[in-house]
């Protein structure tokens, strides 16, 4: 995979950063669509490319180009106090016939860390996020199918967490350090 990304990071005063970046990556690769995939003794129960449909490629092993864009803001209101927003949207173009074609995801998290010493730090943070992947298919084995033949189905993720944590370094003479993580997250996926 082939990977470019810019980024830009701006300090306004000292307590307020922001930061937005760009990647884009391409991944090519191939596949023998013709490969008999033997499966027991029987030759009957043989397949090609694994007895999926010709032309489809499983999304993991497809070629790709991806273009995701992030940013984000941290704010620190006092020297023990701090508050961060974080987005990030990816775009998926899959090079296939046959497969997962597009794949879109945003997400979005708010965290803010309050720090009672230099050794004990608590935050609280909360999360959304949510994807889509849209996949093509026909029903002969062929990916040259007329489009009658052909169907199509969306995948759609949707995902909420929030969360407390908690950290104290500097036990024992500086040798121990506990950490705690406590959160709740509620996922739903539809077609």
């Amino acid at each position: 995979e082939h990977k470019t990304e810019l980024g830009y990071k701006i300090n306004v005063t000292n307590a307020l950063r922001f930061n937005v970046g760009y990647i884009y990556a391409n991944r090519n690769s191939s596949l023998d669509v013709n490969f008999i995939a033997p499966f027991g003794a029987n030759p009957q129960n043989s397949g090609v490319n694994g007895g999926v449909r010709y032309g489809f490629v499983a999304w993991p092993y497809a070629s790709r180009a991806q273009e995701t864009l992030k940013g984000g803001a941290t704010w620190e209101i006092t020297d023990k106090w701090d508050i961060g927003i974080n987005g990030k949207h990816v775009y998926d173009n899959y090079k296939v016939a046959l497969g997962v074609k597009y794949g879109r995801s945003d997400s979005l998290n708010l965290d803010t860390t309050y720090n009672f010493n230099e050794n004990v730090s608590s935050s609280i943070y909360v999360g959304w996020n949510k994807s889509q992947r849209d996949l093509l298919s026909g029903n002969d084995g062929n990916a040259l199918v007329d489009g009658n033949k052909k169907w199509t189905n969306v995948l759609k993720d949707y995902g909420r967490m929030l969360g407390v944590n908690g950290k104290h370094k500097g036990l024992f003479g500086g040798r121990m350090e506990v950490m705690g993580d406590l959160s709740y997250s509620l996922d739903r996926t539809s077609y």
